[in-house]
């Protein structure tokens, strides 16, 4: 026979059903909301699914994950200023959609992706070599001229042999810090998609811009770097009436070429690559090509075509692209501080790019500059209505 239970005995029963039920209830609240976001990921119609995480890390990734930004989080407000070193890299930025839930609220959803800002093009400073330094003024030697009058025959034993003389100059080239700042909120940063969008495309892409416009175009130190442009040698050539912008530059390279000089790139401004890719024939046919068909790489008489904007329009740079180095003395830097006027008290922040670099030009004599003589369109004296037998039907 069993006995009935005392009234404190089933208080106490019911006390540990409730306490049951909601530690069970916690535990699977979990599993819920996780099965109602992939319920809501299957309603959504096809393409709607989140993209995959990209293979290389962006900048802005590797920043958000290091331990100083993790150690720097407004969880700890008080702490020191927090950098991490970066190498400036823009790559394609996506981000996974994620449920978020406040309390008792509705979820909120994120959609996936983001609106990159455009990439700037490949620059003058993506195409010579980087050169790791360790302090602020560079010293090296500059060829100025090319040796001679160079080997000679010794005719008979005991003649002199001919002596070479090499023309060489002692450079000292300062390291420059270019940088660019502004301010944010704490509230996003805690946003690390939005972080990596600020980071990749704002401040380390202006960095990286200002530093390819002086080593191209800089006035000189103190206030820039000495671009090269400056330093290049004038171009001698005279191209005769009727030549194309195409005949100067195949002159600049014979100049190149009588000092033993094998160039590889040719910077234009992006108004001059345009109107000579579109130089046409008397017929109507494009000189360079058909348009249909875009090369990897641009090229013209085997040089590398860059297309730069720091490049003033109607001029060209013609030259050995080892024979000149920028002088990597800090990688680009990111660092974030509330100790700025009243940004603590403002939740405010102040986040800073910075790099510190020099550009040393080996052989000046090495690299041509100068102005396009002649029309971006090929002459004729009339217009033929027929293509001759070579060209493309």
């Amino acid at each position: 026979m069993f006995e009935s239970l005392s009234p404190a005995d089933d208080a106490l029963l019911d006390e540990l059903k409730r306490t049951w039920k909601a530690e069970i209830g916690n535990a699977i609240a979990p599993l819920q909301r996780k099965v109602d976001g992939l319920a809501t990921r299957a309603s959504r119609p096809p393409g709607s699914i989140e993209p995959a995480i990209p293979d290389v890390e962006t900048a802005g990734m590797r920043f958000c994950k290091s331990e100083a930004f993790a150690m720097w989080k407004p969880q700890n407000p008080g702490g020191m200023p927090a950098g991490a070193n970066l190498k400036v890299a823009v790559g394609e930025l996506t981000t996974k959609a994620t449920i978020l839930t406040s309390g008792n609220l509705s979820p909120i959803t994120r959609l996936p992706g983001v609106a990159a800002f455009p990439v700037p093009p490949s620059g003058f400073i993506d195409n010579i070599p980087w050169r790791p330094v360790t302090s602020n003024t560079v010293q090296y030697l500059r060829q100025t001229s090319l040796p001679t009058p160079g080997a000679k025959t010794q005719v008979a034993e005991g003649d002199a042999k001919a002596e070479q003389t090499i023309a060489v100059q002692l450079e000292s080239e300062p390291v420059l810090t270019i940088a660019a700042w502004t301010s944010a909120s704490t509230q996003i940063l805690l946003d690390l998609d939005a972080m990596q969008i600020f980071l990749d495309q704002s401040l380390l892409t202006a960095t990286r811009q200002e530093i390819d416009r002086q080593t191209l175009v800089g006035v000189g130190p103190p206030a820039e770097l000495k671009g090269i442009l400056s330093i290049a040698t004038a171009f001698a050539g005279s191209p005769p009436a009727g030549s194309t912008p195409i005949d100067t530059v195949s002159m600049a390279i014979a100049q190149l070429a009588a000092l033993g000089v094998t160039p590889d790139l040719l910077v234009l401004s992006p108004a001059d690559a345009a109107s000579i890719r579109t130089i046409k024939t008397s017929y109507g046919e494009y000189i360079l090509g058909d348009p249909a068909v875009t090369a990897a790489t641009p090229s013209l008489w085997g040089l590398r075509v860059i297309a730069d904007a720091n490049m003033t329009a109607g001029k060209f740079l013609i030259g050995q692209s080892s024979t000149a180095a920028v002088l990597d003395r800090q990688e680009a830097m990111v660092a974030i501080s509330f100790e700025h006027s009243d940004y603590f008290t403002r939740n405010l922040c102040a986040i800073r790019a910075e790099a510190r670099v020099g550009l040393a030009v080996f052989v000046p004599n090495a690299w041509v500059t100068g102005n396009f003589v002649g029309a971006f369109a090929a002459e004729s004296s009339a217009h033929t209505s027929v293509p001759p037998s070579h060209a493309k039907k």
